[in-house]
């Protein structure tokens, strides 16, 4: 069970909307034929998540994978007294923890929602259940996938490769509002610098006299 409950709704908010953008989502990696879609809608439930809740912490046990229709989320460790992000998670994105994808079991990381959040979650035992009975399904997981690791491979390239300002402007290109709706501090943990390098990169002005 998680420390915080999430409550599902039976969505007043735009659920066409909301199932709508899940779809093309989903598009962007593999044609869908109708049914397979209906059957992936059909067991996508739709939650409200408020700023500051948590959707998963250190030693729970996380169950699900979800997709942002809107808001903020970040993935972060406890390090100490410090919290080192991971992973961060806008609007029409994926959100869930790597060791989701090999099954439910105690959780490393913690995911905290940064902003008021509408957001569809699939329970891991329905996304199995479905690959069972599709091998479209199973496909398209696999291409999704393929596409996160591909996503985190080349952020630790960056961290190796690439100087603070060159990691910091492919942030923005992926997500051009982070600016505006992420906490620097999260920001800069993120990137792997300093809160102060980030100010200077933001603004070049910074600390002169």
């Amino acid at each position: 069970m998680l420390t915080e409950k999430i409550t599902a709704m039976t969505m007043k908010i735009t659920p066409i909307d909301i199932y709508q953008n899940f779809s093309d989502f989903l598009k962007r990696f593999l044609p869908l034929s109708s049914e397979i879609e209906q059957r992936i809608l059909s067991i996508a439930e739709p939650i409200r998540v408020k700023k500051g809740k948590h959707l998963l912490r250190e030693g729970e046990v996380n169950e699900y994978f979800y997709f942002m229709q809107s808001g903020a989320a970040y993935i972060y460790f406890d390090k100490g007294n410090k919290r080192v992000a991971t992973w961060l998670s806008m609007d029409t994105d994926m959100l869930t923890t790597i060791n989701t994808i090999r099954g439910p079991q105690p959780a490393k990381e913690n995911l905290e929602m940064l902003e008021d959040g509408v957001l569809l979650r699939i329970h891991y035992d329905d996304m199995q259940r479905l690959y069972d009975e599709s091998k479209e399904f199973e496909r398209l997981g696999r291409l999704m996938i393929s596409y996160y690791f591909g996503v985190m491979n080349n952020k630790l390239h960056q961290s190796y490769f690439l100087t603070a300002k060159e990691r910091y402007e492919n942030l923005i290109e992926r997500y051009p509002e982070v600016n505006y709706r992420i906490p620097l501090g999260i920001v800069a943990s993120y990137l792997g610098i300093s809160q102060e390098t980030l100010s200077r990169i933001r603004n070049p002005k910074y600390g002169r006299k």
